[in-house]
């Protein structure tokens, strides 16, 4: 899995399953959200069967619910799925993003299918918050922990792509070790905007109350306000650990994404108080 920066505990060991022959039939890849979790196990996924999986393959199955809970119809079809024989093989792939997103009657029902796995079916649980599973299925997957890239493996993956030392630094500086951040940074064509989004609170931060008054109305406005948010907690964060902003501000942001999050409050009026106390 050469394709793969960092991870070499990971490496090795799955090396050594395949060349022992002795995999699994379900694995739980738990860590911090976008610490390249995902991108490992499509690159395993690879690796065993011998060849790249596209979104199309016949042999892949994705489960996923980035805003609501996982069905148990998507456990349904991952039943229909696994009940055909693989058409390239010689394995069939389930992988579960958010897995702790998975509800009562979609927990009980993976069970089903975790307690009498097909021959050739392995599944992948991929969360950042393993706790929230149910314990019967923690205790039939082989758990793997992946941990943070350093600097260096988030560098390495840079490696010669068109990226200035000034984009290339803020990157390794806002992903904080989650090598899956910095992959869907690129992917989507995000850093511009997350650029922009820094830039324009540093600007507000230093000016009077019209202008942080306006910028809060405009946030507020904004659909995308949450990527925003999170945006700016991971510069703060990262500001932070320097001893370049005061704990007060990203403390400020916490709080205001625990009170946006409640929808009995006033966005825009949570904004400016937040913006008028940093």
């Amino acid at each position: 899995m050469s394709n793969i920066v960092g991870f070499d505990k990971q490496k090795k060991y799955f090396k050594a399953l395949l060349d022992g022959g002795a995999l699994s039939h379900a694995y739980l890849f738990h860590g911090p959200e976008m610490a390249g979790k995902r991108s490992f196990v499509l690159e395993l996924c690879g690796k065993v069967n011998g060849r790249c999986f596209s979104a199309n393959d016949p042999d892949i199955k994705f489960i996923s619910a980035p805003d609501a809970e996982i069905p148990i119809s998507a456990i349904r079809e991952l039943k229909s799925f696994f009940s055909l024989r693989p058409y390239y093989g010689p394995y069939k792939f389930a992988v579960i993003d958010d897995a702790e997103k998975l509800n009562t009657e979609s927990s009980n029902a993976l069970l089903k299918v975790l307690e009498e796995p097909p021959k050739f079916g392995i599944i992948f649980l991929i969360t950042s918050k393993p706790q929230m599973l149910l314990p019967t299925i923690l205790s039939r997957c082989e758990a793997v922990r992946c941990l943070p890239q350093g600097d260096t493996e988030i560098l390495e993956y840079l490696g010669d792509r068109r990226i200035n030392g000034e984009d290339r630094a803020l990157l390794v500086e806002l992903a904080g070790g989650r090598l899956g951040w910095v992959v869907r940074t690129l992917e989507n064509g995000n850093l511009p905007e997350i650029k922009k989004t820094i830039e324009e609170f540093r600007k507000v931060a230093r000016q009077g109350i019209p202008e942080k008054m306006e910028y809060a109305k405009k946030l507020s406005e904004n659909e995308n306000r949450q990527e925003i948010f999170i945006d700016l907690l991971n510069w703060l964060y990262a500001q932070h650990k320097k001893g370049k902003s005061a704990p007060h501000a990203l403390r400020g942001l916490l709080k205001l994404q625990n009170i946006l999050s409640k929808s009995e409050f006033n966005p825009r009026l949570a904004i400016e108080n937040f913006l008028l106390h940093i």
